[in-house]
């Protein structure tokens, strides 16, 4: 992870991480792999709402009772075998979203700070048409940095805007939905299902959308700029840019679209990043997994080496049309 993309992806109540020491002389005790594993247990057996939520359990039970085997009988058996086994069940589970930041602390209640400048949106023109380009973590502050470039566009006379998404890997949840409600209006909605079925998270009912609802709305000619590396939140606003009529141009997304992720604090210190609920625009029906491009387009090898760049230039022409 970046040394400056330190928030957690977010659900309700945003979290914050900060690094911590992996220790040694001055750092924290060593954590026994049981007490380790059964923490990341509990947190999984209770919150664990991705794809493949009914084998949680038995994944479990098969990697704790490999662990008693390994540990052997140990009175304290030693860290590692506890990520070791808290990994291998991650493993199995395959799922994108879910993973363990290790040597990490999670702070709840972080202080209010201005956007990095390395993470604001880049604003430049082919011709009369804007490019947005939003290649970084969608940090606290960005929902409100995308809509000054977008309306910055507007007032140069912009006759098209292009949003490049294509490294984008996702960030804070209310954010890139602030972000999505300058491409498409009060059509954007999102209604995270938890793994009791219940809604845990409404983005309709947040102050960010309140606030966004009064943003100025592009109206004008879009297209979306994707790629495999474009993720999360990423593939979001890319999934509500196209919903509004925007044409998505690239490759298909990552696949981590119905899916909304929060972090958990474990010893050690460490994190549990783990699939919370499914995305969904209506409490109901989930969003698709990934986001298909209307136009698929992808550099070669003789457009890198030649500095070119045909995604763009497929984007502009449809533009054109």
């Amino acid at each position: 992870m970046r040394p400056h993309l330190r928030r957690a992806l977010a659900l309700p109540g945003l979290l914050t991480l900060g690094l911590a020491g992996a220790g040694g002389t001055g750092g924290p005790p060593p954590v026994d792999a049981f007490a380790l594993y059964d923490a990341a247990a509990g947190l999984l057996r209770t919150h664990y709402a991705g794809p493949r939520m009914g084998e949680v359990d038995r994944l479990l039970t098969q990697e704790r009772a490999d662990l008693v085997r390994r540990c052997g009988g140990q009175a304290r058996c030693p860290e590692g075998q506890g990520r070791a086994a808290v990994n291998g069940v991650l493993a199995a589970l395959g799922d994108g979203h879910t993973q363990l930041l290790w040597n990490v602390a999670l702070h709840p209640d972080p202080s209010p700070s201005p956007l990095d400048p390395r993470l604001r949106p880049t604003l430049r023109w082919e011709g009369k048409v804007a490019v947005v380009g939003l290649p970084e973590w969608f940090e606290v502050g960005m929902g409100a940095a995308f809509r000054e470039a977008v309306g910055q566009a507007a007032a140069r006379g912009a006759t098209g805007l292009v949003v490049d998404l294509r490294d984008n890997p996702g960030g804070v949840l209310d954010e890139c939905l602030a972000a999505a409600q300058v491409l498409a209006g009060d059509r954007v909605g999102l209604i995270g299902v938890g793994r009791s079925g219940a809604a845990i998270y409404n983005w309709r009912t947040t102050p960010q959308a309140q606030a966004a609802r009064a943003w100025p709305r592009w109206n004008g000619p879009l297209a979306l700029l994707v790629s495999p590396d474009t993720a999360s939140c990423g593939e979001l606003l890319a999934y509500w840019g196209q919903q509004a009529g925007g044409t998505v141009v690239g490759l298909p997304t990552r696949g981590l679209l119905n899916t909304l992720a929060r972090d958990f604090a474990l010893p050690g210190p460490s994190v549990l990043r783990l699939t919370a609920a499914r995305a969904t625009p209506d409490g109901q029906v989930p969003l698709p997994g990934r986001v298909q491009p209307d136009l698929r387009a992808g550099p070669e090898v003789a457009d890198i080496l030649a500095g070119r760049d045909p995604v763009l230039e497929a984007a502009l022409e449809a533009l054109r049309r």
